[in-house]
This record gives C-alpha cells, structure tokens and sequence, in this order.
C-alpha cells in the first residue's frame, strides 16, 4: 500500500504501517551481532560498557560493496525504466518525502514499483510540475523493495559509524536512493558504467548519451509488436505506449488506475509474445516460410477446367 496524496515529511510505502516493513528494520544488523564471522570482521573490541566497537574501514568497504550494487541497479533502470531518464534526475531520487520536496521518486501503483520522474518544461508557467512514472521490471522491483526494507536501514548506520562527523552524508542515506559511497552518483558514474558491461557484450562502449539513440530500437527489439502499436491511435495503445516512454495526448485518468492497468496490460503482451515464440518452436515445421515460386516443384502440373467460361455467379 502506498498513499499517493501523504505529504508527510519522510513518509513512504516502507513506512506506512498497513504494509508491515517498519517492523523488522533491523534485521540486517541483528544478523551481523550474532554471527561469529561477521562479528570478527565488522567489531574491533568491546568497550568498558559491553558496547562493540566497531571497525570502520570494514564498514567502509562495505558501503562501497553496497555502491556497486546500486550502480547496477541504477543501469537497470536507466535500461529497463521506460524512456531515458536524464542523468542527474536519475541520480538525485528519493524515496521518502523529504522537507524540500513531497514528491517522493518512488512510489507504489497497486503490486507494481515505479519511478516518477519530475518535468520541469512549462512550470514557470503553469505553476505545475509534471510527474512522468517509469515503471520497473520486476527483478529491479524486487531488489529496491528489499533494499529499502532491509539493506538500506543498515546502511545508514553504517554510514553514521563512517561519517560521524559528516551529517550531510548521513543525511543522503537516509532519504536517497542509489548513493556512491558517500556521495550521489553522476552522469558520467552511470556512462562509465555502461560503458563497462556493452563493451563487454557488444564489443563497443555504450554511454548515456548513446543509449538514448538506440533505445528506441532496444525496445522495439524487445518487443517487437511496438512498431504496430505506435501506428494505431487509440486510447488504450496511447497510454501503453506511455509505458516506453512514447507520449500522446490522452485524456485525463486516475494516475493510479491508469498505471496498474498500463502495466498489467504490458505483462499480459510479453506474456503472450513468449507463448508466441514457444509455440512457434514447438511446432516448427508448420510456421516455416512458405517456399518461394522459383523453388517449388515443377514435376507435377495441376489445371482447372472450366466447362462453359461464359457461366456467370449470381446471388
């Protein structure tokens, strides 16, 4: 559950007490006191008190273990979100209101994750800002979900055994998503790594700027009954679209409505596209392309004899 119109300060899905998330927060750091090998990794001594004392270059090897995982998953949203997100809006989402701002980045509709992406074209003018949402998929969804139940409150006391004295720093972890160690990644952090798997896979370095090139055709490749649907102009194939990031005018809807029907809609089209191919594997020999004229047969000879051609079909 996620109440959409809560403008509380540091409210979010996580932290709305219907959805159970607040209640084992610290289950990550309750694993770390109790297990020997991790106790010998992350706890230098014990003071006078009983109170561990902890190793902070351990913790700050972690927090950049945990800057890699977050780099990934920023290259999935970049990748899998619909439309390119620019760099620096990507990068600066929080999930929780915060005092400067209640729109939070990311928000639940109905069992799907999204992110909402602020548009800040005609705001001086309209006084309104735009939120565009970028749906995840569900491997990315799953993994932000856990993060933020279960990684992320660990994290910021990592960060506060790290940071102590840096109560900026703390303060990102505590609201932001996707940080580098200290500080929130940038544009060139995430071409960097982009650059770093498609030089890998497709033999040739594939930064942002790229990407949003060939994006479209990616789409496309993935799902390739797209370039149909960008031909009909209905309402319903206008806010699918929307899904990949393709806009046309539509009439006003229920955001949330809207949202879980769009994503449902889009499930239901890869579902069926993969039944698609199965079936077509699985009876192979009966969807192979026709042969070609200059290929068939010309060994076997078939007429029709007419017996009167001046005959006429009436109704």
């Amino acid at each position: 559950m996620d109440d959409l119109s809560n403008p509380a300060v540091g409210y979010s899905f996580i932290s709305d007490p219907h959805n159970f998330f607040s209640n084992d927060q610290d289950q990550l750091m309750q694993a770390f006191l109790t297990d020997p090998q991790l106790q010998a990794q992350f706890i230098a001594s014990y003071g006078l008190d009983g109170k561990p004392l902890w190793n902070t270059i351990a913790f700050c090897k972690w927090l950049d273990s945990y800057a890699q995982c977050y780099g990934l998953l920023l290259l999935h949203a970049e990748v899998l979100g619909g439309s390119p997100v620019h760099g620096p809006k990507l990068t600066a989402m929080t999930y929780m209101n915060i005092p400067t701002s209640t729109h939070r980045n990311f928000v639940a509709f109905g069992k799907y994750i999204a992110m909402l992406v602020t548009y800040h074209k005609g705001n001086s003018i309209t006084g309104i800002e735009k939120l565009i949402p970028h749906p995840l998929d569900a491997v990315t969804s799953d993994l932000v979900v856990q993060d933020l139940a279960i990684t992320c409150p660990f994290a910021q006391q990592a960060a506060l055994i790290c940071y102590l004295k840096q109560p900026k720093i703390c303060s990102l972890y505590s609201n932001h998503l996707f940080l580098n160690n200290g500080h929130l990644f940038d544009t060139t952090d995430i071409s960097n790594l982009m650059d770093l798997f498609t030089a890998e896979t497709l033999h040739t370095t594939l930064g942002i700027q790229g990407w949003r090139q060939v994006s479209m055709a990616f789409r496309c490749k993935m799902y390739p009954a797209l370039n149909d649907l960008m031909g009909n102009d209905s309402r319903e194939t206008g806010m699918f679209l929307e899904c990949f990031g393709l806009f046309k005018p539509v009439l006003e809807v229920n955001i949330v409505a809207a949202m879980d029907r769009h994503i449902e809609e889009l499930v239901y089209a890869e579902m069926l596209f993969g039944l698609d191919l199965q079936m077509k594997a699985k009876f192979k020999d009966l969807f192979e392309p026709i042969t070609h004229v200059k290929d068939l047969p010309n060994d076997v000879i078939a007429e029709i004899c007419l017996q009167d051609a001046n005959q006429t079909i009436k109704r």
